[in-house]
């Protein structure tokens, strides 16, 4: 009797893709042709996904953060990007509508992606736990959520290490820094935007700290200073997304 009850919920199920497919079927946010069953990317088709640049490794991506602060030391003990946001890798589309479209899914599927590129990497196999770059409470209302929470149980689904989604806080509202130059960054970023609550939770810790795109490093290195004066151990960053390297 139970076979067949999942037998005809599997059957209702396979009905209900297909009746959604013939509907609203889903189109890449890139090419905008018709996504396929095999998507690795929701809203990204297959091909799409493997035209993207790979981002620089990470000892460039560090290296660039040590350059900008004229040779002192990163908070940051790595850092590391899927994808390069060249102008015409079209990444900026993904990351618009997993920001603004409500597409938390891009976020998570991007960020199984991550867990697969760090899983056997020996930088990362000391992480304790996950944490996501917070959101101010009014970013949050406008947007819903915060989709570096959604790239971090995409990672978590993979390397299997506790998410810890209120222990950082953003504290001031910063706004946007989308069309801020690199100077601008930097001072629209400090540590006093961001605290720790329950600092018992990252007590010698080694962190993985996640957020959608990796720009100056700034937002990462502000979030960084404040996780390592509260009593973790290490910080480690990862993005789906880096700007070109200057």
């Amino acid at each position: 009797m139970l076979n067949y009850v999942e037998s005809c919920l599997n059957v209702l199920e396979a009905g209900k893709k297909i009746y959604l497919d013939f509907i609203s079927p889903i189109h890449c946010q890139i090419c905008n042709s018709q996504c396929g069953d095999n998507q690795i990317i929701f809203r990204l088709c297959n091909q799409c996904f493997y035209s993207l640049d790979y981002s620089p490794d990470k000892e460039h991506l560090l290296n660039s953060i040590y350059s900008k602060k004229k040779g002192d030391d990163s908070a940051l003990s790595s850092i590391s990007s899927y994808a390069e946001l060249t102008s015409d890798s079209n990444v900026e589309l993904l990351i618009y509508a997993l920001k603004y479209d409500y597409c938390s899914r891009i976020g998570f599927d991007f960020g199984k992606i991550l867990g697969m590129k760090i899983a056997n990497d020996s930088t990362y196999s000391t992480i304790d736990l996950i944490v996501p770059v917070p959101l101010h409470a009014a970013r949050i209302r406008e947007r819903t959520y915060n989709q570096s929470l959604y790239i971090a149980k995409g990672i978590q689904e993979i390397i299997h290490k506790r998410i810890e989604n209120t222990c950082l806080q953003r504290i001031m509202y910063s706004g946007s820094q989308t069309l801020l130059n690199v100077s601008e960054r930097s001072s629209n970023m400090s540590d006093t935007i961001f605290k720790v609550n329950n600092k018992d939770r990252i007590h010698n810790a080694s962190i993985l700290l996640v957020d959608d795109i990796f720009t100056t490093g700034a937002t990462l290195e502000a979030c960084a200073n404040t996780l390592l004066l509260e009593g973790a151990s290490c910080v480690h960053g990862i993005t789906i997304a880096s700007a070109p390297l200057r």
